[in-house]
């Protein structure tokens, strides 16, 4: 019976992890900025915005990596993005969003475009 107990409370927890539509296996885009990455991260955030979309900090990674979420406005996750120092006023981005989704593929094209032009 205690085994039968441990295995629910395992798989109850192992089950609450919400993926947004980013899914298992999403697709993953890098970009290099000019900037540190917390000017990089309000660039993203002002780009966010002109795609109707939400970018909130997430936890921050091992060695300094910062992570956000991107959400649509249903508050749901359609991208995470990791935001790392590449040397001086050097900064790397990594996309990750879901492979069949053209609608946040162009929103985040944009919005690397955008951050690049500030």
């Amino acid at each position: 019976m205690y085994k039968l107990g441990f295995l629910l409370i395992i798989i109850a927890i192992s089950g609450c992890v919400d993926l947004g539509r980013v899914g298992t296996h999403p697709t993953l885009k890098t970009a290099y900025f000019d900037g540190k990455p917390q000017d990089v991260s309000d660039y993203l955030f002002l780009a966010a915005q002109k795609q109707r979309l939400t970018l909130l900090e997430d936890e921050t990674g091992a060695g300094g990596l910062q992570r956000y979420n991107l959400k649509d406005g249903n508050d749901e996750d359609v991208a995470w993005i990791d935001l790392s120092s590449g040397g001086r006023r050097k900064t790397s981005a990594n996309f990750y969003y879901a492979p069949h989704a053209p609608e946040i593929t162009a929103a985040i094209n944009s919005m690397i475009s955008q951050c690049r032009l500030l």
